[in-house]
């Protein structure tokens, strides 16, 4: 009998972690008496800021971005997508701050060194393109888009031309 009553409390007990287990969400949510997850408000701004970016809402975008920013100055995410959105609206100089900002924060970010590399390209600084773009190139592909890393790959051989022709040609012939 007591063998039988052993079985039983550990059947209880694994079913009730099983079904603790079963409850857990992501870090940053929790279901509230509705059973609603809750979603970070600041992502959500960021979010909507990006959808407003697809959709070439500029003015929106940046109320948005400037939102989230003031609540987190440090937010890498944002600190590109308001360098994109200038960029888009022509402001290149602040494009370039926001761009350089988001890689004070993380700077492995992909996302960030190839548009500054190709804006800096543009501008005739072929040193910190270089610099921009070989960063972009040695990131990990895991995650980013082949297209967007063959577009670093290609910029950084166009700059190697411009810089030294010779060696470019030598080293695109020899493996």
């Amino acid at each position: 009998m007591i063998i039988f009553r052993n079985i039983i409390v550990a059947f209880a007990f694994a079913f009730a972690g099983a079904s603790l287990n079963a409850q857990q969400l992501p870090a940053g949510t929790h279901l509230p008496d509705d059973a609603t997850p809750v979603v970070d408000p600041v992502v959500q701004q960021r979010t909507q800021a990006e959808d407003a970016l697809n959709k070439q809402d500029l003015p929106t975008a940046e109320k948005l971005l400037q939102a989230v920013l003031e609540k987190n100055p440090k937010d890498a995410r944002a600190l590109y997508d308001l360098g994109f959105l200038k960029e888009q609206a022509n402001d290149d100089a602040a494009a370039e701050k926001n761009y350089r900002s988001s890689l004070e924060v993380d700077p492995k970010q992909f996302d960030s060194h190839l548009p500054l590399g190709l804006l800096l390209a543009r501008k005739g600084d072929v040193n910190g393109a270089h610099e921009q773009l070989l960063a972009a190139t040695n990131r990990p592909a895991s995650g980013i888009d082949p297209a967007l890393k063959a577009r670093a790959y290609r910029a950084l051989a166009h700059l190697d031309v411009i810089e030294n022709p010779e060696e470019a040609r030598t080293s695109l012939i020899e493996p």
